[in-house]
């Protein structure tokens, strides 16, 4: 059947045929037809690729051990054939990096016992590390046979650390702590590297932090970019995360002077949560801690994306108002409510906000209190359209 082959271009395809498929038989058949193992091939164009990968690597990213097995004993590269014509050679298409992003160790070992270096394979600036940082078996493995653990590599921008802190693999950095690979930012890309940051992303990030915090890293109540760190965890809704913080002291009602963005209550950061659910065990973390919900501020330039009706008001209502945030136009809290209620036409919402108000049943000194507030700043009043609906409800 090969010999009605036109030439190298067939024998190429079918080589990678059965190095995708495991098709152990017909890879000897395509390398007995005089087929160079070390032919680079993408997506079925052997002659012409900006990423060739060789049909080792193909293999090793499958873990076809079988396959490798043959194409190295026909002479296939450890490290891949580099062609120059290739201008997109990328060194991940290694045959170690494959087996390594693949998390397929047999492979690894098969690599390593034909007597592959791994400081070779990376001197491109690629990791195998960081490559293999979501299997913590590979990277014990590589660790063991020399691969750098603590090198900064340029093209990762990164160092194997770093990229397993990030990952929120914890047995990840176990293995590579267990390695006596230190604890430390990359020194190659500086505004990446706020370890505590990186950290807090994690599901697992309270145990994470505690493991490095036992290794010198540790979150400071006073830190700035601790403190970002918390206001970046409270936005996306990490509850058990928030509470790590404040448990080790942060400040629960922090605010930076001078700086708007970061002068709002953390309460609001949390209405930013990816679902409700996050944010209400959230903010319940925060009231816990002593967040002080009668110091929150208006809604602007910290919520125009709650652009419905109705997401504002499960959002922000249930979520506050529920929890004690005071609805009167006398704090800017409830000011701004009304007014954001009443610019945007959103009656049900502003009924509900009135209702809040009613629900407190208010002496008529506390509503004449707030009327003379309103009446007592001409700015206020002129630009308030809810002043009339305030008059008519009462």
């Amino acid at each position: 059947m090969l010999s009605s082959l036109r030439g190298v271009e067939d024998l190429a395809i079918l080589l990678f045929v059965s190095a995708i498929c495991g098709l152990e038989s017909f890879l000897r058949e395509v390398l007995a037809s005089g087929c160079d193992a070390n032919i680079v091939c993408c997506y079925g164009y052997p002659d012409y690729s900006y990423h060739p990968v060789p049909a080792l690597s193909t293999a090793a990213g499958r873990g076809h051990v079988d396959i490798a097995t043959i194409l190295l004993d026909h002479g296939a590269s450890l490290y891949g054939k580099r062609p120059e014509k290739y201008v997109g050679y990328d060194p991940q298409t290694q045959p170690l990096f494959s087996a390594c992003q693949g998390g397929h160790i047999e492979i690894v070992k098969l690599l390593l016992d034909h007597g592959l270096d791994i400081k070779k394979a990376e001197n491109e600036g690629k990791s195998a590390v960081i490559a293999a940082i979501k299997f913590p078996q590979n990277i014990d493995l590589l660790l063991s046979r020399g691969a750098g653990g603590h090198a900064h590599f340029y093209d990762e921008r990164a160092n194997p650390m770093t990229t397993a802190i990030k990952s929120g693999c914890i047995s990840s950095i176990q293995v590579l702590l267990d390695h006596n690979v230190p604890v430390g930012p990359s020194d190659l890309f500086v505004w990446n590297e706020n370890l505590i940051g990186e950290s807090s992303k994690s599901k697992d990030g309270p145990v994470i932090l505690d493991l490095l915090a036992a290794h010198g890293v540790v979150a400071e109540a006073d830190d700035r970019d601790a403190q970002q760190s918390l206001r970046d965890t409270i936005a996306r809704g990490g509850a058990e995360v928030t509470e790590f913080f404040l448990k080790r002291g942060f400040d629960p009602n922090l605010k930076w002077d001078g700086h708007s963005s970061y002068s709002r209550s953390y309460l609001k950061d949390a209405l930013r949560a990816e679902n409700e659910e996050a944010a209400e065990a959230t903010i319940a973390v925060l009231l816990r801690y002593g967040a002080d919900i009668n110091n929150l501020e208006g809604y602007r330039h910290n919520f125009m994306a709650f652009y419905g009706e109705s997401k504002f008001l499960n959002y922000y209502a249930r979520l506050l108002l529920d929890r004690g945030a005071n609805p009167l136009p006398e704090s800017r809290f409830g000011l701004s409510l009304l007014d954001f209620a009443t610019e945007n036409n959103f009656k049900a919402f502003l009924r509900e906000v009135l209702r809040y108000i009613d629900a407190q049943n208010l002496p008529f000194t506390d509503i004449q209190r707030n009327f003379s507030f309103v009446e007592s700043h001409p700015e206020i009043q002129k630009n308030w359209p809810a002043m009339n609906i305030w008059e008519s409800f009462y």
